[in-house]
């Protein structure tokens, strides 16, 4: 049952902005802690004792076919939130969420999706077509196909409705914001108000039968009616919390569940509720396959499990789930994360598997950074809130612990095995000359909380903190001067990849870049506006930026342009590190770790471009693929023997979006002897460059990251080239080539045409492919001339050559590709 509430209170948990226009063709970063997910699960089904759905966050669906020992992520293409889960059998499925309804009918093998205008909170099916849903803004729809059409019903209220159940075809209640209750007994066609006695958020309703039910809310509300709704009487707990979910598996025996991890049950219709002894992090859904065989899910992917009706409850979900602030590797396979809770978490074969140690700080504070000196992996520092600094002198083995004062410490830097600085809160600074035994305090000029330090050698360093404040010391920490940043955002963090190269990355997307040892700092310019919290480079022109949303930014251009990588995860990220260009850990909040290990030997190229010929109205026609003019061997149209490249050779043509074949070309500078991959794909009537599946953006295989000029080639068009190089890895930001003339390369004239619809794109009428369009261009239609063909001569692509290719002739004459 998903959560509105206590993710209102969780703001930052939620946010999932989408930023940047970008096509992710394969996944770059595996998560490594916890297990199944770190991402919150919304709502749990169990079909047996062995077959079970949990569903969730960022499109998270998961399957278990042991029982819940073992749960495999599912493909459930969108990223939007999944709230509830249902089925009726264990064929007949149905996923609902923000803006999207997902439905299979062969037991999960595929979820297809129907995108709609509502979000939605809560499903109920009945039987393989009877089902309704409930949401935002009072909404509710009801389907009696299975799905295929949904219909919306007046509900009567304009509160979120949070949950909905049917004991029927036609009976059925909702229940939403302050106390709502809503009841139907014709399939939905009326639904009237009931006193549910309370103005508490309800978030959840359970019937046994058509009068038998209970609903549950905030502030431990628990509401229980033998007749139908027409009375709502409260029963009481001991517990005062936020109940989200309840279940009862016959009259008497039910089970909820809520914040803090709190299971409820009663064995007597609600009259008494007792907690059993378990610990876990808040749950958010529970359902039971059996009188005795139940599964709570919850934030960070928590998953319980019980066997005996709910008198017992075990973790079926592993791993630490307290945020993690900062992670440091001495090596690519020895490292630590640390976080909340005094948790210090470490690993020694790169991440497969993590020990947590625990240290008395309380739940509620915790560590913020953990730093070794560069070359020795024995001796390193970690510090942490009120004050705390833990020293280890034998690889993490064993840490001692202190406090210097009770100002919570952000960040530390040791420049050697002896020499540190930590930072924190009102302007703490404080430094050790003995690795860490003992610690004087440091006058930073300012009252301000700084949040990071780093040092490019012994004595010059930079601390970064709220306001924008930038502090550079060159004595070794002794003494600290302000620096300008030219900005009042809060800076999370600094990073140097050598003496001179610096970046600072912090709040609404705040990127500061320095080449001259800090003595200037400069803003980056990018679409970016979320809160960035680490960043890291392995070498000037390799970085890696982490933050809000489950962002992960890398460049590899010093930050000219920046790259968003697929995390599969909606969770902030606060801390990276890498220890080589392609090795580097991200850690996060709920205990996430990510770990990618080796750059892919393939880019994918992500391109849109308009065809001047075919273009009409914001669109092109696919008037070729409809006659079965288009060839399915890309030799037909580019000739291997003139292009020097491998044919591309389909089956069939993948859709009916499919205008034509282009062919797209990568090069490392600007002539054509630095071409360094050439393929064959099919442009679609949006614009879309794809590959021959018809789908995926085009992938160049035995290629590294970098940054690459793009040519576009058609048949009977001039060929365009990106202005500059545009950075290409596996997860490619979208290069538009519609939107500008800048977009293209240019020797002095207009490389593209403004088109009559809006936007720009390569110029038609280049019919004998000689890069320039003259009279000689005419005498392919002539030979042509009203012959059905695929032939360059088809300059406006209708399937038929006429006089009206002519007319493209005549408008575009003496004009020439820009492309060298």
């Amino acid at each position: 049952m998903f959560s509105l509430f206590y993710r209102t209170i969780l703001k930052k948990f939620t946010l999932f902005i989408f930023i940047l226009s970008v096509q992710y063709l394969y996944p770059q970063w595996e998560l490594q802690n916890p297990y199944p997910t770190g991402n919150i699960l919304n709502s749990v089904h169990l079909i047996s004792e062995n077959v079970g759905w949990a569903v969730g966050q960022a499109g998270t669906i998961l399957k278990t076919a042991d029982g819940g020992v073992s749960w495999t992520l599912k493909s459930s293409g969108t990223k939007s939130e999944l709230t509830d889960v249902c089925f009726i059998n264990s064929n007949n499925g149905w996923i609902i969420g923000n803006g999207v309804i997902l439905r299979t009918t062969d037991g999960g093998v595929v979820w297809n999706l129907q995108e709609i205008q509502y979000s939605l909170l809560s499903v109920c099916f009945t039987d393989s077509i009877h089902g309704t849903a409930v949401g935002y803004n009072g909404i509710i729809l009801r389907t009696t196909d299975g799905g295929t059409n949904w219909t919306a019903q007046t509900s009567g209220t304009t509160n979120e409705l949070i949950g909905v159940f049917f004991s029927d075809d036609s009976t059925g209640t909702a229940v939403g914001k302050s106390g709502t209750i809503r009841r139907t007994t014709n399939g939905g066609a009326n639904w009237s108000a009931q006193a549910s006695g309370t103005t508490q958020i309800l978030t959840s309703v359970f019937f046994t039968s058509k009068n038998t039910g209970t609903a549950v809310g905030l502030e431990s509300t628990i509401l229980r009616t033998t007749n139908g709704g027409t009375t709502w009487l409260q029963q009481n707990t001991s517990i005062i919390t936020g109940l989200e979910d309840v279940y009862f598996t016959d009259a008497d025996s039910g089970v909820t569940v809520g914040w803090g991890g709190v299971i409820l049950r009663t064995i007597d219709g609600g009259t008494s509720w007792t907690e059993p002894e378990h610990l876990t992090k808040t749950l958010l859904s529970v359902h039971f396959t059996n009188p005795n065989v139940g599964v709570a899910v919850g934030v960070y992917g928590s998953i319980m499990k019980t066997t005996d009706g709910g008198k017992t409850w075990n973790a079926f979900s592993s791993g630490s789930q307290v945020n993690l602030f900062c992670t440091f590797f001495t090596n690519k396979d020895s490292g630590f994360a640390v976080g909340n809770a005094g948790r210090i978490l470490q690993t020694t074969n790169g991440g497969t598997s993590w020990d947590v140690k625990i240290f008395p700080m309380g739940r509620e504070y915790g560590f913020k950074g953990v730093h070794f000196p560069k070359g020795n992996k024995f001796k390193g520092l970690a510090v942490g809130e009120t004050g705390v600094v833990c020293r280890t002198t034998n690889a993490g083995v064993t840490w001692d612990t202190s406090t210097v004062g009770t100002n919570h410490l952000k960040s530390v830097f040791m420049t050697d095995t002896t020499n540190a600085i930590a930072v924190g809160d009102m302007g703490t600074v404080i430094r050790t000359t003995n690795g860490g035994i003992s610690w004087n305090t440091i006058s930073s000029g300012t009252s301000n909380n700084l949040t990071s330090v780093f040092f490019t050698n012994a004595d010059t360093g930079f601390i970064v903190g709220d306001a924008g404040i930038i502090l550079k010391t060159t004595d070794a920490g002794i003494s600290w001067d302000s620096i300008t940043s030219g900005t009042d955002k809060y800076l999370n963090c600094v990073y140097f990849s050598d003496a001179n190269n610096g970046t600072i990355v912090g709040n609404n997307g705040t990127i500061l870049k320095t080449t001259n040892g800090g003595t200037n700092w400069t803003p980056q310019t990018s679409e970016i506006t979320l809160h960035l919290m680490g960043v890291f480079f392995t070498d000037a022109n390799n970085g890696t930026i982490v933050g809000e949303s489950g962002s992960i930014f890398r460049t590899t251009d010093n930050g000219t342009t920046w790259t968003l990588e697929e995390t599969n995860t909606p969770n902030p990220l606060f801390g990276v590190f890498f220890t080589n260009t392609n090795n580097g850990t991200v850690v996060g909040q709920g205990g996430v770790i990510l770990r990618t290990s080796g750059s892919p030997d393939f880019v994918i190229a992500n391109l849109k471009v308009y065809l001047e010929g075919p273009y009409n109205e914001n669109a092109m026609t696919t008037i070729l693929n409809t006659y079965n003019l288009i060839p399915l061997t890309s030799d037909s149209a580019y000739s291997t023997a003139v292009y020097n490249y491998t044919a591309s050779v389909v089956g069939s043509i993948p859709n009916s979006d499919i205008v034509d074949w282009v062919l797209v070309e990568l090069r490392t500078g600007t002539t054509s002897d630095s071409i360094v991959g050439k393929r064959a794909a099919f442009i679609k009537s949006d614009g879309t460059i794809v590959d021959i599946n018809g789908s995926s953006p085009v992938t160049f295989t035995g290629l590294s990251y970098s940054n690459y000029y793009v040519v576009i080639r058609h048949r009977n068009h001039l060929a365009i080239m990106s202005k500059n190089k545009i950075a290409l890895s596996s997860s490619s930001a979208l290069y538009d080539f519609t939107t500008s003339q800048s977009q293209a390369y240019t020797s002095g004239t207009d490389p593209m045409i403004a088109l009559s619809g809006g936007g720009f794109g390569m110029i038609a009428a280049d019919a004998n492919t000689s890069a320039i369009i003259t009279a000689a261009d005419v005498t392919p239609i002539i030979s042509n001339l009203n012959n059905s063909v695929y032939v360059g001569a088809d300059v406006n692509m209708s399937a038929i050559v006429t006089a009206a290719d002519v007319t493209k002739i005549i408008s575009n004459l003496n004009k020439a590709t820009n492309v060298p």
